[in-house]
């Protein structure tokens, strides 16, 4: 929320809204104009220069010193900033009380930003006085509500209900402080009033959410995170899905579902979805819904195509499907060659197929696009250590600690390096550095599988066990029951660590190449149940690729050709629709199917309609560029040339003359369409299974 109050200005900015006050005439020269446009642009190293040239030449431009003052916080250079800033208070007209507002109100950001809150709420204080702008007092709620001064926030909310009863913003910051104090039913009140007042505004959705949430009906706040996410792709509602995905997957679930069946054409359900199996650990669902999102992305950014093949990747990969993990890296790496994941995954790929060199060489490739990776280096480091390249891999994690000392997995990982290099003493240290750490965090931020490790290191069983056990109690995934399989085996725990490692198999963990060279395992790995229990599932993974292999085998491909006559230069051919003969017209540019009032009518008073068919009404876009009504209707069955679909979703056109229309898009869920002119049929391609 803290980013959507922040930039109400920017918008101002980016929009040429800031109009000049009566009497007051603002810069108009060319350097300053191209630094706005330069700005605007996102070119902000460019925009510098601009502004500088402006300030050379006119050294009391406090218009262009504002400007300068945002750039120079955006790159967190706060001491510039704040002396910009006072400069421009002193050189700004006064009369300029937008601009003057402007001034106060960054430099109470940047205040803010240095750690002076009172300072802050100052500036922002005198920013409302200057121009009355409610965002101003938005601001100052933020701090308050970090502060937990609930009571505070009430003024500042009543103040800007003072200004404007029906901004929608203000509601939410009411609703915010309800919940902060616990007050749910006052909280739902007021979001549902700023949804009321402004249904495009996507926080009322994300924050209601999050009050569902806590009164656990996560049914409403999947709807909410849904209807965020609809709206403008909220980012906070984008967290949300993974709360979501721990407290009530199969609610998120359905709602995911039933929005891609709202919008067909949008990506982002299925895409999300994916996600969520993933964080889940239902990697073949993972797989299946980022497969559906690919389908649906043909026409959609090239970022988010990578997006999907990055995320599915990993999918794959964890199936144990590992040449298919290298096809999608592929498809994904030519989008962008220096994606630090993608690389990653392609690396394990090739470390599960046995090819550690290979694996070594992807994360070389991604540490050349990557030099200031901390992550890419301790995974070098942990496939250097697989192959015994020990001096190897404790330059790469002692690079990757001096990148990121805060991160105690790379500490734990250099204890294990000194472990088998056999500087015991150098492996202790590290351990107690990570304890250390780790206790001093509040109890709900731990790591409690690092210190489980850390304290298994150090011989202390007892007190490692006392971790393992709070771990379990928060298992999520088959590569959670893995960790905890590897730890009983560490503690010496046989028959725990067997019963672990038997659910990880179960619930669909197929590393199998980790788990044969896993030296955490090595404790078990010469009993006979554990080998029992490896090939058993071994066996089943490979059935299920045999499986997938004859079902493969069973389709045939078959060509269909339907014909069709041509009138008015399109196609039209003959079907059925819910057992009713008609004809339609194929249109290649169409998207959904339509029908018109008449058809529409004559269905329901025989029956080919029922009331239950009916979804709801809609506008749609005609061919002559114009907006008519229409009504959304599903079509149960359509037949022709003996193929079917079914449950399709069509809107009626209230125009008599409308025609029925049949999409490529449509049709293409049968197969690929091809329009044989010579013949006159339509001749679609499409697999049908033997029998």
């Amino acid at each position: 929320m803290k980013r959507l109050i922040f930039t109400w200005l920017l918008v101002f900015f980016a929009c040429g809204m800031l109009m000049a006050q009566v009497g007051v005439k603002r810069p108009d020269s060319f350097n300053y104009q191209s630094g706005i446009d330069a700005y605007n642009a996102e070119d902000f190293v460019k925009s510098l220069e601009f502004f500088d040239k402006e300030l050379e030449q006119n050294p009391t431009n406090g218009y262009a010193m504002v400007w300068e003052v945002y750039i120079y916080e955006k790159y967190e250079k706060y001491g510039i900033a704040m002396e910009l800033a006072n400069k421009a208070l002193k050189c700004l007209p006064k009369k300029d009380k937008e601009y003057m507002g402007i001034a106060y109100d960054i430099r109470g950001k940047v205040q803010l930003a240095l750690g002076d809150s009172l300072s802050s709420l100052s500036d922002y204080k005198r920013a409302f006085k200057t121009d009355g702008n409610v965002n101003h007092l938005f601001n100052k709620c933020n701090i308050y509500h970090a502060q937990g001064n609930f009571a505070e926030v009430d003024k500042e909310v009543q103040r800007a209900m003072a200004v404007n009863k029906n901004n929608a913003v203000t509601w939410v910051y009411a609703g915010r402080n309800a919940y902060a104090k616990k007050n749910y039913e006052k909280a739902l009140s007021d979001y549902d009033y700023a949804v009321k007042l402004d249904p495009q505004y996507s926080s009322a959705y994300a924050f209601r959410a999050d009050t569902y949430m806590a009164m656990r009906n996560y049914k409403n706040a999947a709807e909410d995170v849904v209807n965020a996410l609809s709206v403008n792709n909220d980012s906070k509602a984008f967290f949300q899905l993974y709360m979501l995905a721990k407290e009530a997957l199969p609610v998120l679930i359905i709602q995911l579902n039933t929005q891609q069946a709202k919008e067909p054409k949008k990506s982002d359900w299925s895409y999300y979805l994916g996600l969520m199996y993933n964080e889940r650990g239902k990697y073949l669902d993972a797989e299946n819904a980022f497969k559906k999102a690919l389908e649906i992305n043909t026409f959609e950014s090239s970022d988010h195509t990578k997006l999907i093949c990055r995320n599915m990747s990993k999918s794959l990969m964890r199936l144990g499907k590992y040449e298919e993990t290298l096809a999608m890296t592929d498809k994904c790496l030519a989008l962008d060659s220096a994606d630090v994941d993608t690389w990653q995954y392609r690396a394990l790929a090739f470390y599960n197929m046995g090819k550690k060199s290979a694996a070594v060489d992807a994360f070389n490739s991604a540490i050349h696009f990557n030099p200031d990776n901390a992550f890419l280096y301790y995974w070098r480091a942990r496939m250097y250590m697989y192959s015994d390249l020990l001096r190897n891999a404790l330059d790469d994690i002692n690079t990757a600690i001096s990148l990121d000392e805060t991160d105690n997995d790379y500490l734990l990982q250099r204890s294990e390096i000194y472990k088998r290099m056999k500087r015991y003493d150098e492996s202790d240290a590290d351990c107690k550095a990570v304890i250390n750490t780790e206790m001093k965090r509040d109890t709900d931020e731990r790591d409690v599988e690092t210190l489980a490790y850390a304290y298994v290191r150090l011989g202390q069983k007892d007190k490692a066990l006392e971790f393992v056990k709070e771990l379990e109690e928060k298992v999520v995934t088959s590569g959670d029951e893995y960790d905890i399989a590897c730890l009983y085996s560490l503690m010496d725990d046989k028959q725990q660590a067997l019963d672990y490692l038997e659910k990880a198999l179960k619930h669909g963990f197929c590393e199998f190449v980790q788990i044969a060279n896993d030296a955490d395992l090595d404790n078990i790995r010469d009993m006979k149940k554990f080998q029992e229990i490896v090939d058993e599932y071994k066996n089943i993974q490979r059935e299920k690729a045999i499986d997938k292999e004859d079902e493969k085998s069973k389709s045939i491909e078959k060509i269909v050709e339907v014909p069709f006559v041509r009138e008015a230069g399109i196609c039209k051919v003959k079907c059925e629709i819910n057992g009713l003969p008609l004809h339609f017209y194929f249109d290649t540019g169409a998207a959904d199917v339509t029908i018109s009032d008449v058809e529409a009518q004559f269905m329901f008073k025989n029956d080919y309609l029922a009331p239950s068919d009916v979804k709801g009404n809609a506008l749609y876009g005609t061919a002559d560029g114009s907006v008519v009504e229409g009504t959304v209707i599903i079509l149960r069955k359509i037949d022709f040339g003996g193929l079917e679909l079914s449950n399709i979703k069509a809107s009626v056109v209230h125009n008599q003359k409308a025609p029925l229309l049949l999409g490529q898009s449509v049709l293409g869920k049968l197969g690929k369409i091809e329009i044989d002119n010579a013949k006159k049929v339509l001749r679609i391609t499409h697999k049908q299974k033997i029998k």
